[in-house]
């Protein structure tokens, strides 16, 4: 009974001494490898990590995985003026995951697949760069015009 009394008395005196306490300020800031999570612009509720290479990972146990930009002002009903980046892996073709920036209430502006193709306006690009609607414009010239997938090159 004392060979068990003696490492169970020692484990119970000895834990909170070697274990770690996590302290949140009550500024409600939170950092990960920083003692005084800042940011050069205001604000008042802040995630900041510092470190050699930050890394976040947000894994996803489905297809889809969110990060959402929101605020108190943004209609629930509607959602106008949310901004979400999704990441959306396809398991039966899997080049064609993609990473996409969805707007309220535009729907996805810029899609980045995973072969590397770039979608403005389409969640399926045909070629390394594939625009749908308006205009291509550079340097305050217009080098293609187009609508509903014809284009021209500009005079």
């Amino acid at each position: 009974m004392k060979k068990i009394m003696i490492p169970m008395l020692l484990t119970i005196f000895t834990a909170p001494i070697f274990s770690q306490n996590n302290t949140f300020p009550t500024t409600g800031d939170v950092g990960i490898g920083t003692t005084s999570p800042s940011v050069w612009f205001a604000s008042n509720r802040l995630l900041h990590i510092e470190g050699s290479r930050p890394v976040i990972n947000l894994k996803s146990t489905g297809t889809l995985g969110t990060l959402t930009f929101t605020n108190s002002l943004v209609n629930a009903t509607d959602h106008y003026g949310e901004f979400h980046v999704n990441h959306t892996y396809s398991s039966s073709s899997p080049s064609q995951s993609f990473l996409g920036f969805w707007t309220y209430p535009g729907g996805y502006g810029l899609t980045l697949m995973a072969d590397g193709k770039v979608g403005i306006g389409t969640v399926s690009p045909a070629g390394k760069l594939h625009v749908i609607g308006g205009n291509i414009i550079t340097n305050s010239a217009v080098i293609a015009q187009g609508n509903n997938n014809t284009w021209s090159g500009a005079a």
